[in-house]
């Protein structure tokens, strides 16, 4: 509930706070990679959406607040699913995203920032901690006016904590962004 408050509250401030944003964006990303906490890394899928603002002050950098999920990727094939048990780890992460135009409608971007994650790599750990993640992608521009852009691109992820559990992540995803304003 506080996860959709937070998303409601963004987006208000999205259209009622223009003079001081440039963009603002929604958007997500998909993929496959790695999840590991106390154990040895196991193949994941991922999914995360975010929300990213550019002020109008800063020319090439956005912030964007995303929801991560990374789960054991066997989860996703049909079996038998009684007694069993599928890792994940998932959390929310604030990265400064820089965006460079390369050549024509080619992009790149590349992002830091400070991460909270729920190890649930064990049945009997849950257990949240405080990390970093980075990420960089490289997409292609799609449609591109005054008012909105719509871009693809291709990406990659990786989180690391740094107390207790030392859970991480690593995925290698499709990105959509769509932004307004």
């Amino acid at each position: 509930m506080k996860l959709k408050l937070i998303f409601v509250f963004l987006i208000v401030v999205g259209f009622t706070a223009n003079a001081q944003i440039k963009s603002f964006g929604i958007g997500g990303f998909g993929g496959i990679g790695s999840i590991k906490g106390n154990s040895p890394s196991q193949t994941s899928f991922t999914a995360s959406p975010f929300i990213e603002v550019t002020p109008s002050f800063l020319e090439y950098v956005s912030f964007r607040a995303a929801f991560f999920y990374s789960r054991k990727l066997e989860y996703l094939l049909p079996e038998n699913r009684q007694g069993r048990y599928y890792p994940f780890v998932r959390g929310f992460n604030l990265k400064a995203v820089v965006n460079q135009k390369m050549s024509g409608n080619i992009f790149i971007e590349y992002g830091m920032g400070p991460l909270v994650l729920n190890d649930r790599t064990f049945s009997d750990v849950n257990v949240w901690t405080v990390g970093i993640s980075a990420g960089t992608a490289v997409g292609l521009m799609l449609v591109e006016n005054i008012k909105n852009s719509f871009s693809l691109s291709l990406g990659t992820e990786y989180g690391a904590t740094f107390t207790q559990t030392s859970a991480s992540y690593f995925s290698f995803h499709v990105q959509m962004n769509y932004s307004f304003l």
